[in-house]
């Protein structure tokens, strides 16, 4: 019998051989039946989607697992079972964590507050999760639905402290009768692994904690995310067997799951076959290479001079990468140091060690699909599917070398960007939303989700510092920026502010805290990395200078300098022209929306403002633009592998920028390599160089003039601001 109807047909095994915390058990059905009469009796009959108005709620909370193992284009089918949910559901592909670390994070996303408002930056521990704001009232999501109504049952690791002996969770001990407890859950449970073999020995950056290894296939029972989702499907069977047993009421279930959390010690089953048990006898690399193309795929790393890029930025950059401790030193130490005793090179020895500790990062994803698998399918065998709401999200990011950088604790896009998939089967699945959302929004959303209205904390309705994103899923066009915040304790430079990030579109603003003296009592200085994350996702191009961008670098500081996010409008760069070629035309459109995603029209004294990056001082009002391509100076765009379009909202008495779209679009400039533009009214003249012969500018080897508008002109204008094949702007002085 196979093993999921076997469960929904067993009888729920004894409550006693769980592991719980807290006294008593849930109330039996004889002690039930007295207090609410027959109306539960014929209730507890009733077919399993009229037990509730309300959905259930299945939340998963994981820990450390990134965005892009599960959904990327190298591991399309690594965990299926997320991406079955994922395409049954809603996944929103721009979440962000409010702190890279888990305590943090998990505070700020449980009770819904921003880091600032909590106090909580690092890792901390208090015995009672209340005193972490005491005397200021706080409430988390469990509390506020266990409050509206529904059975609240935890599991694992959702709050940080979840394996601390003695320490609440936020779960009443005192009260025996789980119908009447307070704070977060009606139930809790803790496990934890149990003793296991592994088929090798355990393998690691040396010197560090980072270590992962194989666990013997058949002691998989034995490791506490298995034994831990076992307890939540025995829950599930037995709230889909007698309701009436949970009080009636709908279910909240939150399974957190340690796992992908170092150590990466899972079974062996999850290990691709590229692995190298014995690294100081491998024979050949493992990763992907042109010659090795059955490799395990690494990370993008950058270009080989990676290290010089990170350089090139501010030395808070770097200590920023490896304030965690410097994992990717330890590798290079370790292929240099072995390196004359194997039948690799350095290079070879160091990578293949990177590639062991990606693919054991990726075991431990495919054990954690594994478990969420689990969990659906129960879900589906007991008929509890149609009218359960599944939550998933990882606490934050975790980065795999790029940078230097492993694990987590920095403010690079890999550490904050997180996967978010949510599940509702009263509505269509498939959707994507590309907006970025924060984890602040998971409680608002819950709610919503529920239907039940926002909580009111000592008498303010505007407790909560998210907002629903569930109404994205129709409306791409809403949303808001999302912030981060954490504090650093391992490098002094950086352990004695608070460093910032936000993220809005395709932009990324970084705010570092920088002691250059080490002394907490020292002056700080305040270092800003702003990135592009369209043409540069590995955040290797720093734009804070850059003069074409200074626009929305101040957008995005004043952004950060908010106390909390707030609504704003939405200016989007409406249509796609896909790749550019020499003889297109470059056609958009502009529209301003609300928060919710509605369209809108500009207030009076606003206006639109075009501009491309390519030529920062060409400024052009309108809320459309349709330039052919012809008019462009395009030798200067011939090498560059997009033409990056910004647009601005800004206010026409002060100038003040308020709001923002960015597109970056492909292009495909050969046949201006080539010199063979199509003649069109007002097209510079290309020779089979590329190049114009009159007028050459000594800075470069562009020779045509354009004006603001992009119309070629014979020669810069005096008292004017002209714009050169190389992109480059000049103003010349009026003629005497």
């Amino acid at each position: 019998m196979p093993f999921l109807t076997a469960l929904a047909l067993r009888p729920t095994r004894p409550r006693t051989l769980l592991a719980r915390t807290g006294p008593g058990l849930r109330p039996k059905a004889r002690r039930l039946v007295p207090l609410l009469g027959v109306l539960f009796a014929l209730w507890a009959n009733a077919p399993l989607n009229a037990q509730s108005p309300q959905p259930n709620i299945l939340y998963i909370v994981v820990d450390d697992l990134n965005d892009y193992v599960w959904a990327g284009d190298n591991h399309p089918d690594d965990l299926p079972n997320l991406a079955a949910l994922a395409a049954d559901g809603v996944r929103y592909d721009a979440c962000y964590a409010t702190s890279p670390l888990c305590g943090p994070s998990r505070v700020s996303f449980l009770t819904g507050k921003d880091p600032d408002w909590t106090g909580v930056y690092r890792n901390e521990y208090v015995k009672f999760f209340r005193k972490y704001f005491f005397p200021r009232p706080v409430t988390t999501i469990m509390q506020h639905l266990r409050e509206s109504g529904y059975y609240t049952v935890g599991i694992n690791k959702v709050f940080h402290n979840v394996n601390k002996a003695q320490y609440d969770n936020d779960f009443d001990i005192t009260e025996s009768d789980p119908l009447l407890r307070q704070q977060s859950w009606n139930e809790f449970y803790r496990v934890k692994d149990q003793s296991y073999a592994t088929v090798e020995p355990l393998q690691q950056f040396p010197g560090t904690g980072y270590r992962w290894g194989r666990v013997l296939d058949e002691h998989e029972d034995r490791l506490g995310d298995h034994r831990g989702v076992s307890i939540a499907i025995d829950i599930m069977a037995s709230y889909a067997g007698n309701a009436a047993d949970y009080g009636g009421r709908p279910l909240m279930l939150t399974m957190g799951i340690v796992k992908p959390h170092v150590p990466h010690i899972v079974p062996a089953k999850y290990y691709p076959p590229q692995y190298e048990p014995n690294i100081l006898s491998a024979s050949a690399i493992n990763f992907r290479t042109p010659g090795n193309p059955g490799g395990w795929p690494l990370p993008d790393y950058g270009a080989e001079e990676a290290q010089d890029i990170l350089d090139g930025m501010h030395p808070a950059a770097e200590v920023m990468s490896i304030q965690n401790g410097d994992h990717q030193n330890a590798a290079e130490s370790f292929a240099l140091a072995y390196a004359s005793s194997t039948a690799l090179s350095p290079r070879g020895l160091r990578n293949t060690l990177m590639a062991n500790a990606n693919m054991a990062y990726m075991a431990s994803a495919r054990y954690v699909d594994a478990q969420i698998g689990r969990m659906l399918h129960a879900l589906d065998s007991l008929g509890l599917d149609d009218n359960t709401v599944v939550v998933f999200h990882s606490d934050h990011g975790f980065s795999q070398g790029e940078h230097r950088h492993w694990a987590k604790n920095t403010l690079w896009e890999t550490d904050g960007r997180v996967p978010l998939i949510i599940r509702d089967p009263r509505e269509p699945g498939g959707q994507v939303v590309s907006t970025p959302v924060s984890l602040l929004d998971i409680f608002p959303t819950m709610c919503d989700l529920a239907g039940i209205g926002l909580p009111v904390v000592d008498g303010d309705p505007d407790y909560l510092d998210g907002r629903s994103i569930w109404p994205l899923r129709n409306s791409p066009n809403g949303g808001r920026a999302a912030h981060l915040a954490v504090a650093w304790t391992a490098h002094p430079s950086l352990a004695c502010g608070v460093q910032r990030s936000v993220y809005e579109k395709d932009w990324h603003l970084l705010q570092l805290d920088v002691r250059p003296s080490g002394d907490c009592s020292g002056p700080a200085d305040t270092v800003e990395l702003l990135f592009n994350l369209a043409e540069d996702p590995g955040e290797w191009k720093d734009l804070s200078s850059d003069f074409a961008s200074k626009a929305i670098y101040a957008f995005l500081h004043a952004r950060l300098e908010e106390e909390k996010p707030t609504d704003q409008w939405n200016l989007r760069i409406q249509g796609s022209p896909g790749v550019l070629k020499a003889d297109d035309t470059l056609a958009l459109t502009l529209q301003l929306f609300d928060a919710e995603g509605t369209p809108v029209s500009p207030p009076a004294g606003t206006a639109f403002v075009w501009q491309l990056a390519a030529f920062p001082h060409g400024l052009v009002s309108g809320s459309s633009i349709a330039t052919p391509m012809a008019q462009l100076p395009l030798p200067a765009l011939a090498d560059k592998p997009f033409l990056r379009v910004q647009a601005y909202w800004r206010e026409n008495a002060t100038g003040a920028v308020l709001g923002f779209d960015t597109k970056s679009l492909p292009l495909d400039l050969s046949a201006a390599r080539l010199g063979i533009v199509g003649a069109s009214a007002g097209a510079p003249s290309l020779s089979a160089s590329g190049e114009t012969q009159p007028h050459r500018h000594p800075a470069c080897g562009a020779t045509q003039w354009f004006d603001l508008t992009g119309r070629p002109i014979p020669a810069a204008q005096p008292g004017a601001v002209s714009v050169h094949g190389c992109g480059q702007g000049v103003w010349t002085p009026p003629a005497p």
